[in-house]
Parts: C-alpha cells; structure tokens; sequence
C-alpha cells in the first residue's frame, strides 16, 4: 500500500512510499522503505507501507535528488554551447536545457508534495483542505 489521503472535495492522493537504493560489489539495486521494508524488483507505485514518515522521507529524498540537476545542468549548457559553438553543440545543449527544465518540474513537483506531507501531519489538511489517512 501508499500513503493515501482522502480530502474533504472527495479527491484522493496517492504518495509513494519505497525509493531507490544501489551500490554493493555488483551494484545491486533494490527498493527500500523507510521502516525496513524492501523489494528486490520495481515495486508498483502502490506497493510499500502506509506510514506517513516513510512518504515525507521519499518526498525529500527525491526532492533533494533532482535538486542536483537543476543546479548543475545550466553550466553544462552553457559550457556545451561555449565550446561547441557549431551546430552539434547547439543541438546537445538544446537537449540538456531539454533535461534542466524535467529536473526543475521533478524538484518543484517532489518539493510540493514534501509541502502537502508536512502540512498534513502539522495540521490534518492539505492546501487548506481537511484530509484524513484511508
């Protein structure tokens, strides 16, 4: 199961609660839970525990993730159409600018759901909305 709130309007959000974790000798990924659950293959986006705690630690554990990309890949453009100012390097700049703007929606979409958890927990609502765990 997810974490799942039911709001007052009748909608439902769903909020993972399993994340990614690699590394070990041959790079052995898995799926972990905060609580000690784990899979050894991509569990469905339902899959895991219903614990608030474990939804806000996978909310920012991905907000911080893709937080990375957002800061990073700007100088890669901008370096990429500096030295390669022909049109190949347009082309792989224009593609990274492509990827900047998924990481600046992926962090602002994992930073409002760490928003919505938090705000749930302190208070019982989300954006205003009364809310309650199904």
């Amino acid at each position: 199961m997810s974490v799942r709130l039911l709001l007052e309007t009748g909608n439902i959000k769903n909020y993972r609660t399993w994340y990614l974790r690699g590394g070990g000798d041959y790079d052995c990924t898995t799926y972990h839970t905060e609580c000690g659950m784990y899979f050894e293959e991509a569990p469905l986006s339902n899959a895991g525990c219903e614990h608030l705690d474990c939804a806000m630690s996978v909310a920012e554990y991905n907000a911080n993730d893709s937080r990375l990309g957002v800061y990073l890949l700007p100088f890669i453009v901008i370096f990429i159409v500096m030295f390669f100012p022909d049109e190949a390097g347009l082309y792989i700049g224009g593609m990274y600018l492509l990827f900047w703007i998924y990481a600046v929606f992926s962090n602002y979409m994992d930073n409002r759901k760490t928003r919505e958890l938090k705000e749930f927990k302190d208070h019982g609502t989300i954006n205003g909305v009364k809310a309650k765990q199904i």
